[in-house]
């Protein structure tokens, strides 16, 4: 009997057919489009995500034990722990998840069907991205990149590779390049390399850093002019082959260090000395005294390359809060590596935890919504994600999307009509390869009055907002510029650690959350009636106050100077870092991360 060919596929694009889940592996029919699942059903459960999370966590820190010396001995330099955990730290997590994700599907095919042939790409084809945040792009979005993970999952499986010829673009040298913003007031906002406090693409606006530029006496700077470009270069396997020599008991990471050979970004390996190069050049004409980013390390390859070597010789590093769910959920990826590389972290609530600060929510400071009639009723703020899986978490994200979905069909089916007339969907501007619009524009709901506009004249336009997430940024603009809004909410999403419970357990007890859709349609019904005035009932008004006071810091330039001057003046050893350095790897500040 031939064996079958298994197409690793995410959502084929048609949505309403059976909510079809995002993990079906696929066999290959004639013609080649006609595939049939091998698998159904959620392949995670809460449980299972939540064991995944603690798993991998304790993971990265092998995984960057065994891979560190190894990035050393090939570069022939000795640099710390810390050096290399601040620039490869935020990529490598993202990594073993993705590699761990794949890896689990393929081995549950492999349980289920023993042998069978992989649809791949040829050995001569792999090549790795240019930077890490091109693999972590490419990995969410990207067919191709996802056929490479899982042709060379595949071959250290000894399964055969049917190779099939790419049917995209090369995204290696395109899509994963951000460009700049190159117009000239961003250009002259750009001070961040010459500060003695540097934020990355802080979300501040321009008009909040040029107030606190000049309330600090343009102490701090932002790096607004991101590098995320690295020179295409011939891939070096002869360096490259020091990752498949290594041998651990444990399979799984022996498996993600070897698979560096193919995947390891260009930009930690043929471009890491011209890029190091680059980056001390900056650093000896200035080192501030802090570096804050969000998401930097992973995205702005310069930045990180800079801000390593600023890390190893003593600046301090502080996260910054860039989105919802952070302090809510017992285990948040994004949150967890992120306090790992940081030494501190600045939090858009009060969290109550150790090394983190409050600064309010950045990106809302001084918003203001435009002054439009109301005439939507209801507005249902929707999200969603890339069809490919990147970190396990227990929230709407990658790899719990068809659970989402499924949440909104049980809802559109037991919705009134009463309430569907007065309902307009908002959905996420991007497409992501879900085709969401088809598949609303066949409800009875207006798909098309709230998506050709801005979202902010969107939520000026409506008397109240439905929400079917908790912890997102739009619950912080609704909080923000105190609009009325309903949450309801799938509680099998979202694992909430014991601070959100009680926070969100005010909102349940005035109708504000719902748990159970059918209680959640009879309250939305209510509120409906009489938006404003369901929202002023004191009892309503009382929790919702005491909600926002822990969960949303209101944020000032004030606010931000202020904790960012305390953290200096905690610190003092960092006023006095040399100006022009010959980089040596000295240790880790006292109490940061060694």
């Amino acid at each position: 009997m031939p064996k079958e060919t298994i197409l690793f596929t995410p959502y084929d694009g048609e949505v309403d057919r059976e909510w079809r889940y995002a993990f079906e592996p696929e066999r290959l029919g004639a013609p080649a489009l006609d595939c049939e699942p091998v698998i159904r059903g959620p392949i995670y459960s809460q449980d299972e995500v939540a064991t995944a999370i603690k798993h991998l966590d304790k993971l990265h820190l092998q995984f960057c034990d065994a891979v560190f010396p190894i990035l050393n001995e090939i570069h022939g330099v000795q640099l710390s722990n810390r050096y290399w955990m601040t620039l490869t730290g935020y990529f490598f997590y993202a990594y073993l998840h993705i590699m761990y994700d794949r890896r689990l599907r393929f081995k549950r095919v492999q349980n289920q069907l023993g042998e069978f042939n992989v649809v791949g790409m040829s050995k001569k084809d792999w090549c790795p991205t240019l930077t890490p945040f091109g693999f972590f792009f490419g990995s969410r979005q990207n067919e191709q990149n996802n056929r490479l993970l899982y042709s060379i999952i595949a071959d250290a499986h000894d399964i055969p590779i049917e190779p099939v010829q790419a049917e995209v673009k090369n995204w290696n040298h395109e899509e994963e390049q951000l460009p700049p913003r190159t117009d000239r007031l961003n250009r002259l906002l750009d001070r961040g390399y010459q500060s003695d406090i540097c934020l990355h693409s802080s979300m501040l606006g321009r008009k909040n850093l040029l107030s606190l530029m000049l309330r600090s006496g343009m102490k701090v700077g932002e790096i607004r002019l991101t590098g995320n470009y690295v020179e295409p270069s011939e891939t070096n396997f002869g360096f490259r082959k020091a990752f498949r020599r290594f041998h651990s008991p444990d399979a799984f990471i022996q498996f993600a260090v070897q698979a560096l050979e193919h995947l390891l970004p260009v930009a930690y390996a043929e471009q890491f000395a011209k890029l190091r190069t680059d980056a001390k050049a900056k650093l000896a004409r200035n080192q501030p005294s802090i570096i804050v980013a969000g998401m930097g390390l992973l995205t702005d390859v310069q930045f990180s390359f800079w801000s390593a070597d600023a890390a190893a010789s003593g600046t301090l590093l502080a996260g910054l809060q860039h989105g919802g769910n952070y302090g809510e959920l017992q285990e948040l990826p994004g949150e967890l590596v992120e306090t790992h590389i940081n030494d501190y972290y600045l939090t858009w609530g009060e969290t109550g935890k150790a090394k983190e600060l409050c600064i309010g929510a950045l990106r809302f400071m001084h918003e203001q919504l435009p002054n439009v009639e109301k005439k939507v009723g209801i507005l249902w703020v929707t999200t969603h994600d890339t069809r490919f899986g990147h970190f396990f978490c227990n929230c709407v994200q990658s790899l719990r999307m068809p659970e989402y979905f499924a949440f909104q069909q049980r809802f559109l089916e037991i919705l009134p009509e009463i309430l569907t007339k007065r309902m307009a969907v908002r959905l996420y501007p991007q497409e992501l390869g879900w085709q969401l619009k088809e598949h609303w524009h066949k409800t009875a709901i207006d798909a098309s009055s709230m998506n050709d506009i801005g979202f902010k004249q969107a939520l000026a336009g409506a008397k109240l907002v439905l929400l079917d997430t908790v912890g997102s940024t739009t619950v912080y603009q609704c909080l923000h510029h105190d609009l009325p809004f309903v949450i309801i909410a799938d509680p099998s999403l979202f694992l909430l650690n014991e601070r959100a419970q009680r926070l969100y357990k005010l909102l349940e007890d005035v109708g504000v959350l719902h748990w159970d859709i059918e209680h959640g349609v009879d309250s939305l019904k209510d509120a409906s009636e009489n938006p404003e005035r369901w929202w002023q009932e004191q009892a309503r008004q009382k929790a919702v106050n005491e909600f926002r006071q822990e969960f949303y810091g209101e944020p000032s330039v004030g606010r931000i100077w202020k904790q960012l001057r305390e953290l200096r003046k905690n610190h003092p050893e960092t006023k006095n870092l040399t100006k022009v350095l010959a980089i040596s790897e000295r240790p880790a500040l006292e109490g940061t991360k060694k």
